[in-house]
């Protein structure tokens, strides 16, 4: 990748083999470097059509507790022999399926690299980081999306049909 795309390769390095393929999949499909797309403006894509962006945003506290009831669920269910049944098949690490939340933290549980509490925390604490980087993502690709609080499926439904409501008539005073 390196002589094609110079930029991506240093920054990626060469810890990520996953992004670097498709880094180089990118050059050789196109002759260009992946990060031209990147910042290069696109299309919208619904062209003819008018539409309204919402970010769903719960209290991180309770998106946090959330994360840690659903991975000690995934527990209760088997995530620890399914870990256990990969790692016994001998897989590549870097597949994306060894590489999955928490998957690592449960291989190195299955290994008897670290008790199985250890594991757990860790995969949890990854889970809410990554959920962090998504508020910090979206954030930063539609700041001007209304910003949904809560947590409850019929509180965040009142609150779009309200702004829906809102713009609907901004947009008919506009051609009044």
């Amino acid at each position: 990748l390196a002589p094609h795309d110079p930029d991506t390769a240093e920054r990626l390095g060469t810890g990520d083999k996953q992004r670097l393929a498709r880094a180089y999949e990118v050059w050789l499909a196109t002759g260009r470097p992946i990060t031209d797309f990147h910042t290069e403006r696109q299309p919208p894509v619904l062209l003819d059509r008018e539409w309204i962006g919402f970010a769903l945003t719960p209290p991180r506290s309770k998106l946090y507790q959330k994360i840690d009831r659903r991975f000690e669920g995934m527990l209760m269910q088997g995530a620890m022999a399914e870990a256990r049944a990969l790692i016994e098949r001998d897989l590549d690490p870097e597949l994306p399926a060894m590489k999955a939340h928490g998957m690592p933290w449960l291989a190195a549980f299955a290994r008897g690299e670290i008790s199985a509490e250890l594991a757990a925390e860790n995969a949890k604490r990854d889970s809410r980081r990554y959920a962090k980087r998504q508020f910090t993502w979206i954030g930063r690709q539609f700041p001007f999306w209304p910003r949904i609080p809560g947590t409850e499926m019929n509180d965040r439904m009142r609150v779009i049909l309200a702004l829906y409501r809102e713009i609907d008539r901004e947009v008919a005073a506009d051609y009044s």
